[in-house]
């Protein structure tokens, strides 16, 4: 099976009508029993113990408390909170909320609590008012269910991650580390199957020892994914958009390796070769300031009008070997002259929509359209100074990034690239954990199953595969 087909074949059921959102409630009562069911959720209280909380995680849509929680139920409902379920606490439930949120939690004028972009709440709750909260809760959790059961069964790619850069430190991928945004227990928490890496390099000098110590630093950053990562149980590197599907069917997360900066190869077109050969997919051509191979979008001189002569034949060089041209951070010079030099579409691995945040770094209308022209595709990023100008951005600000892309470029090029790790992260997709967030915002924008199969990586993959296709050397897959 591959990863074109994963998703069509759990399609021949409709994913839309699912079997009723499952409640776990912290003690029985007959009262919530009967307004869960009759809201359309089956309420159940599981047997809850220290070693098999991860499961239940995984098999419940949303979690009631309403009592004040043991030790192990304490454990129980920030598992739940990390895992992004929806959670109702009343009544007694509520100190044990505010134990778990402290100040996160913000309290309405009438005294209810939430989580900001969460469905999470706290109430006080009388007998008159227990049908609402738990249709509420049924609600909130029959959504979940299906966005749940939706990633079962497509790859969900994120396109662009930094974490690397923090790989010098004692970081274990493995663990749920403070430190990082990205680690296979938030990726597992998120439903996110697979993200791409980047060596990235900060753009600096261009003397011969200067570019000499950029590739060594790309090279050591490339070696750390692959030290770090196979090392990680549950953790693969992948190569080809295949490789991702075949690690989902056998449970395991999925790495991929990019280079952010072109700045990486120096000026030496043998080194496009050398990265690919190790399983770069995608280099971004330069980062913030001019480099040999093109102008900038931020910090640019405008010293080469756009894509220099190196860099037309970098291009030529990264179509010949297989490895994807991603113009996120160029100037729109660049990106016009490279959508032209390229014989392969064209991705931007982490940009968002200029006409929604006046951004040199965003993409205009008329770039989104030139991109789906050629058949390339564009991923909006949660970097917060690229989704708007003024107050903070959210989710929602994303989400609306991503609903103009593909108003304007179409739903099949258009996509998600975080930057985690690399200061993107917002409230309510704050880390990968949170990632489920996004689908079930897409959900409530009345998106359709396939397009979100699209959006969470199907169009990036296509892409992929086109240009390694294209490759005209052998990829030796290590």
């Amino acid at each position: 099976m591959d990863w074109k087909t994963l998703y069509h074949t759990a399609n021949g059921q409709p994913l839309s009508s699912p079997s009723l959102p499952l409640i776990g409630i912290d003690r029985s009562d007959n009262n919530w029993n009967k307004a869960l069911l009759e809201a359309g959720s089956c309420p159940f209280v599981p047997c809850i113990s220290a070693g098999n909380v991860e499961t239940w995680m995984n098999s419940i849509d949303g979690f009631l408390v309403t009592s004040h929680l043991d030790a192990t139920g304490m454990f129980a409902l920030r598992m739940a909170l990390d895992w992004q379920l929806p959670v109702l606490a009343v009544n007694e439930g509520v100190d044990s909320l505010r134990e778990s949120c402290g100040d996160l939690l913000t309290e309405s004028p009438s005294g209810e609590l939430s989580l900001p972009f969460k469905s999470v709440r706290g109430c006080f709750c009388q007998k008159d008012t227990i049908n609402s909260w738990a249709q509420w809760l049924a609600d909130e959790s029959r959504e979940f269910r299906k966005a749940r059961l939706l990633h079962q069964h497509i790859v969900s790619l994120d396109t662009h991650c930094d974490t690397p850069m923090f790989f010098h430190r004692d970081i274990r991928f493995s663990e749920r580390c403070p430190e990082i945004l990205v680690d296979s227990h938030k990726m597992h928490q998120g439903h996110i199957d697979a993200c791409i890496m980047v060596a990235y390099l900060e753009q600096q000098a261009r003397d011969e020892q200067s570019l000499q110590q950029a590739t060594l630093k790309a090279q050591q950053l490339l070696d750390g994914i692959d030290q770090r990562i196979g090392s990680c149980p549950g953790v693969g590197i992948a190569y080809t958009p295949d490789d991702i599907c075949q690690l989902k069917l056998q449970g395991r997360l999925a790495i991929m390796k990019g280079i952010e900066n072109g700045y990486a190869i120096g000026k030496d077109l043998s080194n496009i070769e050398h990265f690919r050969q190790q399983g770069v997919v995608y280099m971004t051509l330069c980062h913030n300031g001019d480099n040999d191979i093109c102008d900038s979008a931020s910090k640019t001189c405008h010293e080469h009008g756009g894509l220099s002569d190196f860099g037309h034949e970098v291009i030529r060089e990264m179509n010949r070997t297989g490895m994807m041209v991603d113009l996120s951070h160029a100037g729109e010079n660049s990106f016009f002259d490279a959508l032209h030099a390229s014989t392969t579409p064209i991705v931007c691995s982490h940009s968002s929509s200029r006409a929604l945040c006046d951004h040199p770094r965003n993409l205009t209308d008329e770039q989104m359209k030139a991109l789906a022209q050629v058949g390339g595709v564009m991923q909006v990023t949660l970097y917060p100074g690229f989704l708007r100008t003024d107050g903070q951005a959210t989710i929602e600000d994303a989400v609306a990034h991503l609903i103009h892309a593909a108003d304007i470029a179409g739903v099949e090029h258009v996509g998600i690239g975080t930057d985690f790790d690399g200061d993107g992260g917002i409230p309510g997709i704050a880390d990968a954990s949170e990632a489920i967030n996004f689908t079930r915002q897409l959900l409530r924008h009345h998106f359709s199953e396939k397009d979100i199969q699209l959006i969470w990586g199907g169009n990036f993959l296509r892409v992929m595969q086109l240009v390694q296709d294209a490759a005209t050397i052998p990829f030796l897959h290590p």
